[in-house]
């Protein structure tokens, strides 16, 4: 098991009804973290923090893995200015096994890639063992203009006020080789680690296209580059 987290949107809607502030969102998520590790390794846990306060708790079952990876999936604002990044790149070298955005073009992820790999290289940290990944939101049919449109229509619903002008900068879409195309993007801009996301409100087709076209396809790009393709997986929200 691989654990993807992020600190939420804040949407006044989804913050409202649990009685939470969008200012917490950050140490609530770290808290959160160090309690859930905690309960995969221990027994008898009790904790008195911020967020969360118990007593004498076990978890059961115990994960499999030693310790379950958990990557970040945050990224920032399109404008956010340098410090902003760079708060929230460290909070992953920090806190996290990995980094893993979504919403993201490749060569923003890029762009961004290597800031983290500055800022690595900056505290002495090895990222031979961090995860970097990234996520892309996908339509896959023959008709490419139908499937730009109802990967817009996705995002419209999904995120009604999110971006802005950007927010459909990040979308591949169309036949199997043009969205192949489009994932090989995100490989050469470094990501080994790559979760998609169907971009339609009706899933019919859209997951069998991913498996048995798109996804052979990318491996077989990057054999074409000279590397060796991992196995063939993906994950798929």
């Amino acid at each position: 098991m691989e654990l993807s987290v992020c600190i939420g949107g804040g949407d006044d809607r989804e913050m409202r009804p649990y009685r939470l502030d969008r200012t917490e969102r950050v140490p609530r998520l770290l808290e959160t973290l160090a309690v859930v590790r905690r309960l995969w390794t221990e027994d008898r846990v009790s904790v008195g923090g911020r967020f969360h306060r118990f007593e004498d708790v076990t978890a059961q079952p115990k994960p499999v893995q030693r310790r379950p990876p958990v990557y970040l999936a945050s990224l920032p604002e399109p404008d956010a200015p340098l410090e902003v990044v760079d708060r929230m790149l460290r909070r992953a070298l920090d806190h996290a096994d990995g980094w893993h955005p979504t919403g993201l073009t490749a060569k923003r992820f890029a762009t961004l890639r290597t800031r983290l790999e500055h800022l690595a290289a900056e505290a002495g940290r090895d990222l031979a063992d961090f995860s970097v990944g990234c996520g892309s939101l996908v339509n896959i049919q023959p008709d490419g203009a139908h499937a730009r449109a109802e990967a817009e229509d996705y995002v419209r619903r999904y995120w009604p006020d999110a971006y802005g002008p950007y927010r459909f900068e990040r979308l591949v879409s169309g036949p199997p080789r043009e969205v192949a195309a489009g994932l090989l993007g995100y490989w050469d801009a470094g990501c080994r680690n790559l979760s998609i996301r169907i971009g339609a409100v009706r899933y019919e087709g859209q997951l069998l296209r991913l498996v048995e076209e798109v996804m052979p396809l990318v491996w077989e790009g990057v054999r074409a580059r000279g590397e060796t393709a991992p196995p063939p997986r993906a994950s798929v929200g």
